[in-house]
């Protein structure tokens, strides 16, 4: 593959004017890559121990204990929400586990909405501020103990309606909340 770039990216250089490369400089390339992923590397490694700091700091404040209770607290409010909402009176009930930020792909949820004609209702939570990928790095838990959680609570309160009248229950990940 970078053998072949040479060709297309003269192909390039003579449509926009440009006179033609003689060489392709793989080992500059292949030398700059390693750089730039050390770098990266560091970097991560560094904010990861920072988090490790700052944690251990607000630990002296609040023991995990509670911040494990707080979340469960979070939980219990969403199944009271959700069920005054009325979300297991649809059809297909979805519970999905999204990237960090909260995003859902739109592509994966529309079909299902359009095979049922709207009546499904999709239930997620937000574990993090921050993407997928640093949300990984910087907390690790967090996202799988809050969807195991919601997940649990989910499937707990559905599993005590009546066979006949429950929705069909569907479970979604999407990039690191797979």
């Amino acid at each position: 593959m970078l053998g072949s770039s040479l060709t297309w990216q003269n192909d390039l250089r003579q449509k926009m004017g440009l006179e033609p490369a003689d060489a392709l400089h793989l080992w500059q390339i292949l030398m700059l890559e390693v750089a730039v992923f050390a770098v990266a590397f560091l970097i991560g490694r560094l904010v990861a121990t920072l988090f490790r700091l700052m944690r251990a700091r607000f630990y002296r404040v609040m023991p995990p204990r509670r911040a494990n209770v707080l979340g469960f607290v979070t939980i219990a409010a969403f199944l009271v929400i959700v069920t005054r909402d009325g979300l297991f009176d649809r059809v297909v009930l979805i519970v999905a586990s999204p990237t960090g930020t909260g995003w859902m792909d739109p592509g994966s949820h529309d079909p299902v909405e359009y095979m049922h004609g709207g009546d499904i209702a999709t239930v997620a939570a937000q574990y993090s501020y921050l993407q997928s990928p640093l949300a990984l790095i910087l907390e690790t838990r967090t996202g799988l103990e809050q969807v195991t959680a919601l997940q649990e609570a989910v499937h707990g309160y559905w599993k005590t309606l009546p066979p006949d009248a429950r929705p069909r229950l569907y479970v979604h990940g999407l990039s690191l909340g797979a």
